[in-house]
């Protein structure tokens, strides 16, 4: 199924009665925190680099709101051996 297909969405509902869920692709920084077992703070440091780098993964300000692409993290995480 597409997710980007409304048609899809209705099909869901109609079989089930309810609305399609639509998976997340990003983090919040403090789940990137959790995941890397690190702090807040440290957390924030690693993210505010990668907004201005875009490395080691992607990240996207929404006002005062970072958004980690969840892809490019995963992928880090796997080049970096976690």
């Amino acid at each position: 199924m597409n997710n980007n297909d409304p048609s899809a969405e209705k099909l869901v509902m109609i079989s089930t009665g309810k609305r399609a869920k639509h998976e997340c692709r990003t983090l919040r920084v403090e789940e990137c925190a959790e995941i890397l077992g690190i702090g807040r703070s440290s957390a924030y440091n690693l993210v505010r680099s990668a907004e201005t780098t875009g490395q080691p993964f992607i990240v996207k300000r929404l006002s005062n709101s970072f958004l980690i692409s969840k892809k490019s993290f995963y992928d880090y995480l796997d080049v970096s051996g976690f």
